[in-house]
């Protein structure tokens, strides 16, 4: 999960709910932030089996006890002694945050594989985003009744991101200088120090090549020219590893039935944040398209992400399966993959869950221009012929009609209502 997403919130909000509304004891809640400088070279190997016996000896808790540990990646091993402790079968129930690229190592893969659920934890959509703003439509009909402003929001949720502690700054310059520490945090303690990069300036080259050229299709060979042939196809694909574990860039693969054509297709780059990209990159006038399709894209992830786990309920499919299904999600609905599509044109989202296309997605800032329009129909049209699909999306700023071309319907429908109004 990516700093600054607001997982430490999220974890304090949730021994709220025991402590009010489960009827736990708070005797029986431990927090522990190992970025305190307390606990950052004390000495002690043991250090988290230190913890828990002085707070048993100290505090006395009866039954299961609940252990957060905070930026566990701090503490060497930890996961050794979560294993250990589940082991053990003791009743404590732990939960860990830390930097994505921490908690995604092999060893902690192997060892605690079958032993835990993990939760991505991403910055807010626009529902939250509205909400941090007191703004939220209670209902459809005032979501309409409100449109106007709901617009202007929109246009300002997705120039800034939703980075929570960025979204609630009323300042301008601090809000900039929080991105800024946020992109400097995530790649030189994130990355940098994990990973022992000897030559950060070529890592912060190609960060800020992906940055300039999100929701673009970007092959190794041609980054390489843009950048210096002083830098090997080898380096940009390990950094590119470590900018897709710490969560900073995703990376998504051109669809094909053939995994040899899809491994050798270029794929589309997309940034963690709207925010953070504008904050530390080239900006160009068609830029907005491009974030837009961002936005879009870090919404069908974070959708899917609500969906596979069961936890998040902000996605409108997450909605529509817990009414329809009123079942097991983690047991009935299989995750989405994203892809993205290239035939004569290009189709921005291609989604596909088990064996089948679900959705056909494109994104366009403003449609309405006709050789826009006529550039629009004929991707979706060539895109539905290919997949067999009798409807196709076009998500746009503002823009809204229905067209039927060849038999098939299109809908252009605007972001705000899509996010809103599923």
């Amino acid at each position: 999960m990516p700093i600054s997403s607001g997982k430490t919130t999220l974890l304090l909000q949730v021994l709220e709910d025991l402590i009010e509304a489960r009827g736990i004891l708070p005797v029986n809640t431990l927090y522990v932030n190992f970025e305190d400088p307390k606990f950052s070279s004390n000495g002690q190997d043991n250090i988290l089996q230190f913890i828990v016996d002085a707070y048993r000896v100290f505090f006395h808790p009866e039954g299961r006890i609940y252990l957060v540990l905070d930026e566990i990646q701090m503490v060497p091993q930890w996961e050794r002694w979560v294993t250990s402790v589940h082991d053990r079968r003791e009743d404590v129930k732990i939960f860990v945050t830390g930097s994505s690229s921490a908690l995604m190592s092999e060893e902690f893969a192997t060892l605690l594989t079958g032993r835990h659920l993990e939760m991505e934890v991403f910055p807010l959509d626009l529902a939250e985003f509205l909400q941090f703003n007191d703004h939220l439509p209670s209902d459809p009909v005032s979501i309409i009744a409100d449109s106007a402003e709901l617009k202007g929001y929109t246009n300002e949720f997705i120039q800034r991101g939703g980075f929570p502690r960025v979204v609630l700054e009323p300042n301008d310059n601090v809000r900039a200088e929080l991105l800024r520490q946020t992109y400097y945090d995530i790649l030189h303690r994130d990355i940098v120090t994990r990973f022992h990069i000897k030559d950060a300036r070529k890592l912060e080259a190609l960060a800020s090549y992906y940055m300039t050229n999100i929701a673009n299709s970007m092959s190794y060979s041609a980054t390489r020219k843009a950048l210096s042939p002083k830098i090997s196809l080898d380096t940009i694909d390990r950094f590119t590893g470590y900018f897709s574990s710490s969560f900073l860039f995703s990376f998504v693969p051109f669809y094909a039935f053939s995994l040899k054509e899809q491994m050798a297709m270029p794929r589309k780059v997309y940034a963690i944040d709207n925010g953070l990209r504008q904050e530390v990159s080239f900006r160009f006038s068609g830029d907005r398209g491009r974030l837009l399709e961002n936005r879009v894209y870090l919404d069908l992830r974070r959708e899917n992400q609500d969906i596979f786990s069961g936890i998040g309920p902000s996605g409108p499919r997450f909605r529509e399966h817990c009414q329809a299904a009123k079942s097991d999600i983690l047991s009935n609905f299989a995750p989405l993959t994203i892809y993205y599509w290239r035939g004569r044109t290009e189709t921005d989202f291609v989604l596909r869950q088990d064996d089948e296309i679900k959705e056909l997605i494109n994104v366009c800032l403003e449609p309405a221009a006709p050789e826009t329009m006529d550039r629009e129909l004929k991707s979706m049209a060539e895109s539905m012929l290919h997949f067999d699909k009798d409807e196709g999306l076009v998500i746009t700023l503002d823009f809204e009609d229905e067209i039927i071309k060849n038999g098939r319907r299109i809908v252009f429908r605007p972001y705000w209502k899509w996010r809103l109004m599923p």
